[in-house]
This record gives structure tokens, sequence and C-alpha cells, in this order.
């Protein structure tokens, strides 16, 4: 086994992971954490560690990815590497933030912002200040959430970081929905979508389509919902994204639930519990049996909805998402 090697599986993995492959990406990324381990590259141990923890994350696996940015951790701080530190300790935020916890998830990601501002990372401070407006957006401090987005939003322009800026227009976007200021929400939505397309992210295009369908599903505008989430699904295809595509699907399903035709929202739910299954996403999974239970309900077909409400709150249970186990047992 050579470093050689050893960039080849680290390079593979991060692409399987932009690509939205994650179960390949983990193949690869466990190639790479072999190989550090056996030539003793203790900092691509930690890399690798990291990576497996997103790839984790984003197929729905929570636990697992906490218990990887944990020895990701563990390792930035026996090699001591600052920078790195900064980035597992936001990892892990996203992890807990993923999981309902999100006073934990605030917790890392003040240390994340801590150790940027330390060291002089602009690019992890303005990251850091994003995962903060999430986290105190998923606490319903949405004032506070505002205030943490247009500070990432200034730093990534500050810096040229296009990606980071799309990204801060969107977790405004959201927020702005959140607030119920729609039409603030679609133009936030809107910058997001165009700078996603001049730097050539088609994953971020794709998702900055969904937003603006969920943007227009909360005015009402089902039709135009639709028209968003297709092109999203139609990205999502293209590029191979089937964390993506799943998300779309469950957003088409639930405009062509609110336009009353519970059978054709059925059938997006089923594609988007297909996918969820198929990629090892089990938060994913989860939100699927509710969607359809949902579905059912509609229909009058109580004893279906049960089923589906019960596997939602065994999911839920799982993966230890207390919000969604919350909701669960409300369906019920």
């Amino acid at each position: 086994m050579t470093p050689h090697l050893e960039n080849e599986a680290w390079s593979l993995g991060n692409a399987y992971q932009s690509l939205g492959d994650f179960k390949k990406a983990l193949e690869y990324h466990k190639l790479h954490l072999e190989i550090a381990k056996e030539i003793g590259d203790k900092r691509g141990e930690g890399i690798a560690n990291g990576n497996l923890g997103n790839a984790h994350q984003s197929l729905g696996d929570f636990k697992k990815a906490l218990e990887y940015h944990k020895l990701d951790l563990e390792i930035a701080k026996e090699i001591g590497d600052k920078r790195w530190e900064g980035i597992a300790n936001g990892n892990l935020g996203n992890a807990y933030q993923s999981l309902g916890d999100f006073e934990k998830s605030l917790e890392y990601h003040k240390l994340h912002l801590e150790i940027a501002k330390e060291i002089g990372d602009k690019g992890g401070e303005g990251e850091a200040n994003g995962s903060l407006g999430i986290a105190y957006r998923s606490l319903g401090d949405l004032k506070k959430a505002l205030e943490y987005h247009k500070v990432h939003l200034e730093i990534a322009k500050e810096i040229g970081d296009k990606r980071g800026e799309g990204s801060a227009n969107g977790g405004l976007g959201i927020t702005y929905q959140s607030l119920g200021d729609l039409k603030k929400a679609l133009e936030y939505h809107k910058l997001c979508l165009e700078i996603a397309k001049e730097i050539g992210d088609k994953r971020g295009e794709g998702n900055a389509y969904g937003n603006l369908g969920n943007g227009y599903q909360s005015l009402g505008n089902f039709k135009k919902a639709l028209e968003y989430h297709r092109l999203h699904l139609e990205i999502a295809k293209e590029i191979g994204d089937k964390d993506g595509e799943g998300k779309a699907y469950g957003n088409l399903g639930n405009a062509y639930q609110s336009l009353g035709d519970f059978k054709k929202a059925l059938e997006y739910y089923k594609l988007d519990l297909e996918i969820a299954k198929e990629i090892g996403n089990k938060a994913g999974e989860g939100k699927s049996y509710g969607s359809l239970g949902n579905a059912y309900q509609s229909l009058g077909n109580f004893k279906k909805a049960l089923e589906y409400y019960k596997q939602h709150l065994e999911i839920a249970k799982e993966v230890g998402d207390k919000g969604v186990e919350g909701s669960a047992y409300g369906n019920l």
C-alpha cells in the first residue's frame, strides 16, 4: 500500500460523495482508512474517519456518523491540527443536529467557530456561522438564525466563496420561509439558484429548485411547486444524486397531497421510500413511512395508515431522533 493509493481512495470517496452515491463513497473512505492505518498516516486516518462520518450522515445513520466524527476529533487533537479539530467539531454539530439534539449541536458549532476565529480560518468561520443559523432555526429562534446566516453570507462574499454564498442564501431563504415572509424566501432561493448555475454546482442547483418548490408550495401555488420539484428530480437523476432524487420524489408527493391527488402522492412517496431503502437512509425511510401514513389516512385507509405510522415511530427510535419520535407518536 502506498501514499499514491491512499490519495486515489480519498479522491474517489470524495467524488462519489459529491455525486450523492454514498454507498460507493463509503467503500472508498473505508479503503482510505485502511491504507492510512497501514502506512501510519495519522492525519489521513483522521480525514478518512471524518469522511466516513459525512457519508454515514448523508445516509441518515447519524449514530454511526457520531462515532466516526469522535474518532476524527480525537486524532486532530492528538496531532495538534487546529483547523481539522474545528472541522471535526462542526461535523459533530451536524450529526447532533440531525439527531434532533439542537443544544448539543450548538455547543459543537460554537467550538468550531471559536477555533476558526482563533486560527484565522475565514472559510471555517463562515461555515460555522451558517451551521449555527440552522441550529437556532431548529430551536425556533428565527431572529438569531437570520443573524448567523447573514454573517455567513457576509464572510462568504468577503473571501469570494461562491459555494458558501449560495448556501448562506439558501439558509436565509429557508429561515424567511419559516418566518412566513415567503416573498423574501423566494428572493433568496433564486439567488442561491443563480450562484449554483454560475459555478456549475449541479447538486446545489437541484437543491435550490427543491427549495423554490417548497416556497411555492407554502404560497399555495402547487402547480409551480410541481414544476420546480420536477426540475430538481431531473438534475438529481442526471448527476446520479440518489439522495436528491428521493427528496424530489417526497416533495412531489407533498405537492400532489396538497392538490388532493392522494393516489399520485402515494406513487411518489413509494418511490421516495424505495430510494431511502436502497441507499440505506434510515431517517429518510422513516420520513417516507410518515408521508405514506398521511396519504393513506387521506384516502380513508386508517389500518394501512396506522401500519406506516408505527414503522415511522420505530425508525425514529432507532436513529435516536427525539423530535421525529414525538411527531410520530402524535400521528398514532
